[in-house]
């Protein structure tokens, strides 16, 4: 299957799909996460759209390969801007590193900080913490447009 699904079809997929979460998925005691786990979620990729097993874990291995080579040029770039920085005599904490991967799912973001700065939970104060990475999947990406406004609509008019 491609992104190249008309529109009653991709209705059609979702409503299979949140079908199938809500009857398998585990609601918690408060009722506000619902979890579907791993060996459903195969089973639901199979299912649905005639993905094995071994076909998600090998794009899975893929993603998680891609995704720590981020985090090793992100880290080998900001060592270089460290050393030169420090070579002129300026000070490089506040430096950082991005690196941006365009996927057919939605752009993967990391960033690696050379300090980066975190609360202290016990006494409000701050720590610097060196070499913090942050990585992100821009997964508002992936999301249609008329899905997030449905949502919107149905939240709100709940609301009003």
């Amino acid at each position: 299957m491609t992104n190249q699904v008309d529109d009653e079809t991709k209705a059609k997929d979702v409503q299979a799909v949140a079908s199938y979460i809500r009857e398998h998925g585990k609601l918690n005691a408060a009722g506000d996460s619902r979890q579907l786990t791993q060996s459903p979620f195969y089973d639901l990729m199979g299912d649905q759209f005639s993905l094995t097993k071994p076909v998600l874990q090998t794009v899975g291995y893929a993603y998680k390969t891609v995704a720590n080579a981020t985090v090793e040029v992100g880290t080998t770039d900001l060592a270089q801007r460290i050393e030169e920085a420090k070579e002129k005599g300026e000070d490089p904490k506040g430096l950082q590193s991005s690196v941006r991967i365009s996927t057919p799912w939605g752009p993967l973001e990391t960033d690696v900080f050379a300090t980066h700065s975190v609360p202290n939970p016990s006494d409000g104060s701050r720590t610097e913490r060196p070499g913090v990475i942050k990585f992100k999947v821009k997964t508002n990406s992936w999301i249609d447009a008329e899905a997030a406004e449905k949502a919107r609509k149905t939240i709100g008019d709940l609301l009003a």
